[in-house]
């Protein structure tokens, strides 16, 4: 099992463009007036915070603040160099040192963990996202080596989990 969370979550560029949650949240507070329920914008953005990282409605991730902000600093070139390598080649990487040195039965499996992040975009998200999909083709490629051996490669996307890895993704708006 390979699972690695070792990436650079910085912003591409500087960070100057509209509040696109708090005008969802905005909206949303507007809907509900309509149907004779007011509540505050504060009031929806705690619940919307609350129910994502306390309740486990992953839904509601586009909602939901982060729990730490953006760093001030912005993706360099080593980062995303550092990012894409580590958790975008390791597994490869790990797997082969495992076939060479014999210590792959002839029905092991090996599995790899990626994210929604290889098809979704997401602010400060782009050097991981860059790495889970470079580890989906690494996973693949092994897969196709890999068979003649019998050994299997998988990937695995669980989904969204509140763990204390996902409280190191910067705030999203």
């Amino acid at each position: 099992m390979h699972s690695i969370a070792a990436g650079s979550c910085k912003l591409i560029a500087e960070n100057k463009e509209p509040d696109f949650k708090g005008a969802a949240l905005k909206g949303l507070a507007e809907a509900l007036k309509a149907e004779g329920v007011t509540v505050a914008v504060e009031t929806l953005k705690k619940a919307a915070n609350d129910a994502f990282h306390q309740k486990g409605c992953d839904a509601l991730y586009t909602l939901a603040d982060s729990k730490i902000p953006y760093r001030d600093e912005l993706l360099s070139e080593e980062d995303i160099q550092r990012t894409v390598w580590m958790m975008g080649y390791d597994y490869l990487l790990w797997g082969r040192e495992l076939l060479t040195g014999g210590l792959l039965t002839k029905d092991a499996r090996m599995v790899a963990m990626t994210s929604e992040g290889n098809e979704v975009a997401w602010k400060g998200y782009a050097a991981v996202s860059a790495a889970k999909c470079a580890l989906e083709a690494s996973c693949r490629a092994m897969a196709v080596e890999l068979a003649p051996y019998g050994v299997r490669s998988y990937i695995v996307q669980a989904g969204i989990t509140d763990t204390p890895a996902g409280t190191r993704f910067p705030i999203s708006t």
